[in-house]
């Protein structure tokens, strides 16, 4: 942005930083201090954020049919590196389009082969990303479903 004043010819503004500041309600929703909802903000935020996405079964929400991942209709599938491979390509498809903060490093989904015959079938998301405003720093995210 470029600026004519009578005093000087032109001032140059710059931006030096490109870093926002990202601020949503806490999940899941509980009365903050003086009556209003609980915030969070970056990091924090981003991460409920996507642990939200992938928990949510797609056609749940009202109003947005293709937000979540079919985890549930999963539910019943041998446990095979098919099943998984589909889970992992539902599960980056729906980061990729609902949210576009973060730059995927990897994404593995994985059978957890420590589950006890009480948790057969535990299948465990691992996501590795970057904010796309700071992509030096990684951050790491770990669902077990």
């Amino acid at each position: 942005m470029v600026i004519n004043t009578p005093l000087f010819s032109e001032i140059d503004f710059l931006i030096t930083s490109k870093i926002s500041r990202i601020i949503g309600l806490n999940y899941p929703i509980v009365k903050g201090e003086g009556g209003y909802f609980s915030k969070e903000s970056n990091t924090s935020l981003i991460k409920n954020n996507i642990r939200q996405l992938i928990l949510t079964e797609k056609g749940e929400r009202p109003m947005q049919p293709s937000f979540g991942v079919r985890l549930r209709t999963k539910l019943f599938e041998p446990l095979d590196n098919v099943t998984l491979g589909e889970l992992q390509n539902d599960v980056e498809k729906a980061i990729l389009q609902y949210e576009p903060r973060i730059i995927i490093k990897s994404l593995n989904v994985l059978e957890d082969k420590t589950a006890t015959a009480k948790d057969l079938n535990r299948i465990i998301i691992k996501l590795v990303y970057s904010l796309k405003d700071a992509p030096i720093v990684t951050e790491t995210l770990e669902i077990i479903v």
